[in-house]
């Protein structure tokens, strides 16, 4: 599965960060949990409250988050997603539909 990384150490609405949030071929979110060693149960918690957040994350808080991270104010996220997953013209894709996590321990 290929992620489109759009964001890194984004500050979440209670103050944590989240390790980094990709868009994948559909459009839908990415949570991406980095862990050295073991994975807690706290961990698990922490990335659900991450999801929480990303849920409401917009269009256009997705496309700011990735303007910043690529620090390129040129290309929306549209246009990159598209160019990225090298989809057609006539392929719609709807932005945040559904979000996965993934913690890598």
């Amino acid at each position: 599965m290929n992620i489109l990384i759009v964001g890194r150490q984004v500050t979440t609405n209670l103050n944590t960060y989240i390790d980094l949030i990709g868009i994948d071929r559909e459009g839908n979110t990415a949570i991406i949990k980095l862990k050295r060693g073991s994975t807690p149960r706290e961990t698990l918690a922490q990335a659900l409250e991450y999801a929480s957040f990303v849920q409401e994350l917009g269009y256009e808080e997705l496309d700011q988050m990735m303007k910043q991270y690529t620090e390129e104010d040129g290309a929306a996220l549209s246009e990159y997603h598209r160019e990225y997953f090298k989809l057609s013209e006539d392929e719609s894709v709807a932005f945040n539909k559904e979000q996965r996590i993934f913690i890598v321990g």
